[in-house]
């Protein structure tokens, strides 16, 4: 399941998406996919950066700096209403219309500021995908995998009786 990650393409950032990001979805089984990753020639690079936002479960954001680029593709994944999970510098002072977005703040002037990042970020993914909330599936058609945002659901759908909500229970 991929996630996409917007950051500016800085080096310092770059240490980041490596050293906290990667390691922290593949531990989830997610796929992070940093733009500056995708290279597909066939298509202009805003077009792929868009068709990813689209297809990724959630989205991370790193908003320590005032970067356009950064701010365009946070404003269309606001726009598809994903799940966001910002991460910024303790310094930076966010902008009227994110500040009020639960932000993971990181000082890296401290000495386990990236282990506190790594944890805080886990925790952020884990409460995000809860197994108390409800699966949304969309657009089903008749043999369809199924598959929610943490958790697959193993099987095709061959009939759907239901005229009303099709409801799903796991139980642990």
């Amino acid at each position: 399941m991929k996630v996409f990650v917007i950051m500016p393409f800085k080096e310092q950032f770059k240490k980041i998406y490596h050293d906290i990001i990667e390691p922290t979805c593949n531990i989830l089984d997610l796929l992070p996919v940093l733009a500056d990753n995708i290279k597909n020639p066939a298509k202009p690079i805003p077009e792929e950066i868009f068709e990813n936002i689209r297809e990724s479960l959630f989205v991370i954001a790193e908003v320590s700096e005032q970067n356009d680029n950064v701010f365009l593709e946070l404003g269309y994944a606001f726009a598809l209403r994903k799940k966001i999970i910002l991460i910024s510098n303790k310094k930076r002072k966010l902008p009227f219309d994110i500040k009020v977005v639960r932000t993971l703040f990181y000082a890296p002037k401290n000495k386990d500021w990236a282990v506190c990042l790594n944890r805080k970020l886990g925790d952020s993914i884990r409460h995000l995908f809860d197994l108390s909330q409800m699966l949304e599936i969309r657009n089903l058609s008749l043999g369809q995998e199924l598959q929610g945002n943490l958790h697959r659901i193993s099987g095709q759908l061959f009939r759907l009786y239901s005229p009303g909500h099709l409801w799903f229970f796991n139980h642990l």
